[in-house]
């Protein structure tokens, strides 16, 4: 087998080695690297996959006091790997019938991701984030990242649920205000829910 034996590499009109090699193997690229092909065996935090949903239509329920919805938006998505991290990013737009607030939480197939709400405290709930609203009329947009590691990777149900909190019974909206007057200064709204998949 032929091997060239060199510690750079340089290209006859450049001032500094575009390429240098050490003894250890180790190989260093200068900050500009532009690469032909497909990049691979490159090691962790690469953009493996994603996933996204934009939910156009609206969602309501009817909640009691500490109650929570059904998952008001959906995405499926299956990882490449249980050792990658899933970024989960969500936008969404919602309404509420007073001027307090609408919380949320991530779930996988229906069930609560406990590690992306707050600590227990007493009788306090757990949520995710809330978002304030502060009148029937208007909507608000509430967002949160989560990085979620030992992903499922078979097709997995990852949502959303949202939350009220008021000590009596009250609905909660996704994109609409709790009025929803049909006049062309009101409008319909959107939410999103993304994955991005990293390797390890």
């Amino acid at each position: 087998m032929s091997r060239i034996i060199v510690d750079a590499v340089r290209n006859s009109s450049a001032s500094a080695d575009g390429i240098t090699l050490a003894s250890d193997g180790s190989v260093t690229l200068p900050g500009n690297v532009t690469c032909s092909g497909t990049a691979t065996g490159f090691g962790g935090g690469k953009l493996v996959n994603y996933g996204s949903v934009i939910k156009t239509d609206t969602f309501s329920q009817s909640l009691g006091q500490a109650a929570w919805s059904n998952d008001a938006i959906t995405l499926s998505y299956t990882a490449a790997s249980s050792s990658n991290k899933l970024l989960l990013i969500a936008s969404l737009t919602v309404g509420y019938a007073h001027g307090q607030s609408v919380k949320m939480r991530f779930t996988i197939g229906g069930s609560v991701i406990t590690a992306a709400t707050g600590d227990a405290a007493g009788s306090r709930g757990r949520a995710t984030t809330e978002a304030e609203k502060n009148a029937q009329g208007h909507a608000t947009n509430m967002s949160f990242n989560y990085l979620h590691s030992s992903p499922s990777t078979s097709a997995a149900t990852y949502g959303i649920q949202l939350g009220q909190k008021d000590n009596g019974t009250q609905t909660v909206y996704l994109n609409r205000s709790a009025s929803d007057g049909n006049y062309d200064y009101d409008a319909r709204l959107t939410s999103s829910l993304t994955i991005m998949e990293f390797s390890a």
